[in-house]
Order: C-alpha cells, then sequence, then structure tokens
C-alpha cells in the first residue's frame, strides 16, 4: 500500500536550535507522500516562517511534527507551543515528535498515561508529567485522543519519518471515511 497525504498540510513546529538534517529528513518524508509541509514559527524574532505560532490553528493540518525543543526557558513560546499541540490532541490529530522535541509535550495534560520513547535526559520531566517512557526507538502510541509518535535520537530518522507519515495518512484516510471531506 503506498502512503499518501494527498496534499494535506502538515505543521512543523522547530524551536530551539533545529539540527538541520533532522528538520531536513523529516520535511522530505512528507513530500515523497505528496503532503504540503509548513513551517510553523515563533514570530517576528523567531526566524522564518510559513504561519507564525500565536495565529496557527490545529485545524489546518492534518498533523503536527516537532523538531527539537531545546529547552530555552522562553515561556511565551513554550505556552504557544503547549497551546498549538493541545489544539492537535482536542481534535484527534496526531502529533509526531523526535528526540528533544518531547521536551515540549512535557505538561500532564499532553503525555499523562501516554507511551513515549524519549532521549535518556527527556525521561524525568516526561515521566514527571505522567508519560509511560518506552524503550523502544520509535513509538505510536494510540491512547488518548489523537497519535503521538516520538523516538530516542535522530539515528530513528527513517523509522520515525515512516510512523509518522503513516499515522497521518491513517488520520486522513477515517476523516475521509467517515464522510468529513480529505
Amino acid at each position: 500500500m503506498t502512503i499518501s497525504l494527498n496534499a494535506a498540510p502538515v505543521a512543523f513546529v522547530v524551536t530551539g536550535d533545529p539540527d538541520s538534517r533532522e528538520l531536513r529528513h523529516c520535511w522530505q518524508a512528507v513530500l515523497a507522500r505528496r503532503g504540503a509541509p509548513v513551517l510553523v514559527g515563533r514570530g517576528r524574532t523567531g526566524g522564518p516562517a510559513d504561519v507564525y505560532l500565536p495565529w496557527a490553528l490545529a485545524a489546518d493540518y492534518c498533523g503536527l511534527v516537532l523538531i527539537r525543543a531545546a529547552d530555552s526557558g522562553d515561556e511565551p513560546v513554550a505556552a504557544a507551543t503547549a497551546r498549538f499541540v493541545r489544539g492537535f490532541f482536542e481534535l484527534g490529530l496526531p502529533v509526531a515528535a523526535s528526540s528533544h522535541a518531547t521536551l515540549a509535550l512535557a505538561a500532564p495534560e499532553l503525555v499523562r498515561g501516554r507511551t513515549i520513547a524519549a532521549p535518556v535526559s527527556a525521561g524525568p520531566r516526561l515521566a514527571a508529567a505522567g508519560a509511560v517512557l518506552s524503550d523502544r526507538r520509535v513509538v505510536r502510541c494510540e491512547a488518548g485522543s489523537g497519535d503521538l509518535i516520538s523516538s530516542t535520537s535522530a539515528a530513528d530518522l527513517p523509522a520515525f519519518c515512516a510512523a509518522f507519515t503513516l499515522a497521518f495518512s491513517d488520520r486522513l484516510a477515517a476523516r475521509t471515511g467517515a464522510g468529513l471531506g480529505s
């Protein structure tokens, strides 16, 4: 079966200092499955973006990819990112977080009871938020509203990209099958 995203927009949020290889690999995976990646940025001083985070709505995308969320201590950015992520889960849309991007999920309302793969350094904060840590390198957790796809490191990019594009495609197929459009 060929995985296709049917030109659906996929939001990318890059916080901290992104590893360009990680962003390029995930972006190319979306393009290869005929999706439309959209860079959602942090605002005027946060670098280039297709859409600025304060104005972005989860309902406009088929899924979210979080790339390398460094703990910058920037509370407004963290709060805006958390609001945006929460919107995906509230709508039952999938969220994918690669490696240290899992830190953007370290809030109880986002990860409580969900199984997650994360770097060792992110484990304590995620566990404190109620996540169930896995020793698998890539995890697709279907518990709760909206799938959560996570990975432990950039070394897992091929498997991570395969998992999140499949989850996004599954969500689109379910929405189409329910008569809600593509």
